[in-house]
């Protein structure tokens, strides 16, 4: 989670499930071409492919998918970087 980002009341994690093809992202202030990148939460593994945008830069940037381009920002490719990996 980002620093300045503030919380306003609890979240009990025990209320999720934590299946290793589903990331749980905030639904507001997505931008248009990607998911809310300010948290996320999962299992170990769903955040361990979510973090690896740095291990899959070179193909992902090399691939011209036309999902990915011309909107190279920080929410599209984090979208794309999960999505190609089969996370919902």
């Amino acid at each position: 989670m980002r620093y300045d980002i503030k919380i306003n009341g609890a979240i009990d994690f025990r209320d999720f499930k934590y299946p290793d093809d589903l990331i749980y992202v905030p639904s507001d202030n997505d931008h248009q071409w990607g998911v809310n990148d300010q948290m996320v939460f999962g299992s170990r593994e769903v955040v361990k492919k979510y973090v690896s945008i740095n291990l899959n830069h070179l193909n992902m940037f090399n691939s011209n998918d036309p999902d990915l381009f011309p909107w190279f920002h920080p929410e599209s490719y984090s979208t794309r970087n999960i999505t190609s990996q089969g996370v919902e």
